[in-house]
């Protein structure tokens, strides 16, 4: 291979990358709605309950909607109140290790109650 084949399998190959990058970007703005630029609706958060079953709280307009999903069916749950919803945007998630640190407080504590019974 000569010198010009390779920067030109190089060119295509970066050029083929980025027009992947890009499609795949245009097809997920459609996919999730906010392609026309109105964001009427907004995906707030999902809670999995089972493999195939979902929790969904929807704001529309001013007003939270709960949705409840299955693999068939998308039900209507309520009518949220706004002030009743934690939008905290900070990442609330723990490590395994605080997690079992946690249990074996909370087992502790409750032991040391049991033998003050």
């Amino acid at each position: 291979m000569s010198f010009t084949e390779v920067i030109f399998l190089l060119g295509s190959f970066v050029f083929i990358l980025g027009a992947t990058y890009f499609t795949t970007k245009k097809i997920a703005q459609i996919k999730l709605g906010n392609y026309g630029g109105q964001r009427n609706m907004q995906f707030v958060e999902a809670l999995p309950l089972a493999a195939n079953q979902f929790v969904y709280i929807v704001k529309i307009g001013d007003e939270y909607h709960l949705f409840c999903s299955s693999k068939e069916v998308l039900n209507y749950g309520a009518k949220i109140e706004g002030l009743d919803i934690n939008l905290n945007s900070e990442n609330t998630t723990t490590t395994f290790s605080e997690n079992i640190a946690n249990a074996i407080k909370s087992t502790k504590v409750n032991l040391q109650k049991e033998e003050d019974l």
